[in-house]
């Protein structure tokens, strides 16, 4: 009778020739005459490139260091003979994504992401031209420990973080997806199992409601559709909290905004839509926050198609190309002391909005065909919580027990969305007037 491990451990011996075979593949196309020069880019090792040197988490800072040291904006890169171009300007980014948008609009595909892990049906993730479909279920979500939220969150974190390049090996050397659960180094095909299991959850248990309550959902579809996808969600999240930090840290600006929002609304009603445009200051606190703490600093990669030829260097056919929107939104050409959170950069002195400001949506939602097709329900639903938040409630730091005010760390989690670790801080009424309204639209939305 034959082992039980008879069939993994012959997969294993497979892998060993394969692995030599994309080795000596390597090899040969580093020998390849190359014609025009790549862009620039650190040293790389033979065979492995830049694999070792880019940094798990974070990447886009190092990516910037190394534009600057080496006076480029193309950066070029290479994760075992995968080339990956880093673009670091936003003529560079509009040129090539925009300009060129036919060769450069398809998707990155992740072995890990696409495969292993079964997110390939997600739009995001879709090769150019595939078909789109767009499914939504309505959930009525607990306000506290929903655990459809919790699961959608872990799924969009566990995702974003899987699909920078060089996250995994496997991504590198798709032969690796064969690779026995039980040999060494297969962690990522654990990774992937419980992700498929976390991905069931997130896609069956929220269908198989819809189907048992079809009316109750198509009615609350209607009325809180912004509650339907988990991406939106992570992202509109990420950029208010971003905005909750730089607004305890800058006390005068959420004075400055309140006496803007009492002028228009005076406390007897919310904000909406219709006010946008008389309150200028509110609309650039929203848009410093886009800026000063990017929800998606490095844009998910494309994939370049054809070679192509750009200021007289060679970015091969086959690359994974990618925009460091950090870079962009924290030059200090366009934006003098970029790290502070500051929305009167927007501003002119007659307090109006500053037009000759280089707006930070150029770079934000991405560029190209594959720009973020839902930017303008999130920048709404962004602006309207900024501004909802403001007119009713005071932000402030937190104290201890002795009275001793608690510092804020500033601590994000990495990764295509960069989100604020948890914090502490405190937000209560600004005053009767401002709990009554809260009450009152509170009833409004258990009705």
């Amino acid at each position: 009778m034959s082992s039980s491990h008879g069939k993994p451990e012959s997969i294993a011996w497979l892998i060993v020739p394969l692995l030599l075979f994309y080795i000596v593949l390597l090899v040969v196309k580093a020998r390849k005459p190359p014609g025009l020069p790549l862009p620039p880019g650190p040293p790389r090792l033979p065979l492995i490139g830049n694999s070792w040197t880019i940094p798990k988490e974070f990447e886009w800072i190092t990516y910037n260091k190394w534009c600057k040291e080496l006076n480029t904006d193309i950066l070029y890169l290479e994760l075992f003979g995968k080339p990956l171009i880093v673009l670091n300007s936003s003529e560079a980014a509009r040129d090539l994504l925009e300009n060129r948008s036919s060769l450069s609009s398809s998707r990155a595909r992740f072995t890990m992401i696409n495969e292993l892990m079964g997110v390939d049906f997600n739009f995001a993730f879709m090769g150019y031209g595939e078909t789109i479909m767009s499914l939504a279920y309505g959930m009525q979500v607990q306000e506290n420990g929903d655990p459809y939220i919790a699961n959608a969150e872990q799924a969009v974190h566990t995702v974003f973080s899987a699909s920078l390049p060089g996250k995994y090996f496997v991504d590198t050397l798709p032969m690796l997806k064969y690779m026995p659960t039980w040999m060494p180094g297969a962690g990522f095909q654990r990774t992937a199992r419980q992700f498929r299991k976390l991905l069931r959850t997130v896609l069956e248990v929220p269908y198989a409601a819809a189907r048992r309550k079809f009316l109750r959902v198509a009615y609350t579809l209607m009325k809180k559709r912004s509650r339907t996808l988990p991406g939106r969600y992570i992202s509109t999240v990420s950029a208010i909290a971003s905005c909750i930090l730089g607004l305890l840290e800058n006390p005068e600006v959420v004075k400055k905004a309140q006496e803007e929002l009492d002028r228009v609304v005076k406390a007897r009603r919310l904000p909406d839509f219709d006010d946008e445009k008389s309150l200028p200051y509110v609309t650039a606190v929203t848009k410093e926050a886009l800026r000063w703490r990017v929800v998606s600093p490095m844009l998910a990669p494309r994939l370049l198609e054809a070679e192509q030829e750009y200021k007289g260097f060679r970015l091969p056919a086959g690359s994974m190309i990618t925009v460091n929107i950090w870079t962009l939104l924290h030059d200090k050409e366009r934006y003098p002391e970029p790290f502070k959170f500051n929305p009167d950069r927007f501003m002119t002195g007659k307090g109006q909005l500053d037009a000759s400001v280089w707006d930070p949506e150029q770079a934000c939602w991405g560029y190209g065909r594959r720009i973020c097709p839902g930017r303008h329900m999130a920048y709404s639903a962004i602006w309207v919580n900024i501004a909802s938040m403001l007119a009713v409630f005071n932000i402030e730091k937190s104290v201890d027990g002795t009275g001793v005010v608690i510092e804020l760390k500033h601590e994000y989690v990495s990764g295509l969305i960069c989100q604020p670790k948890p914090f502490i801080c405190l937000i209560k009424p600004r005053s009767m007037e401002a709990q009554n309204l809260i009450k009152a639209h509170s009833n409004l939305e258990r009705s």
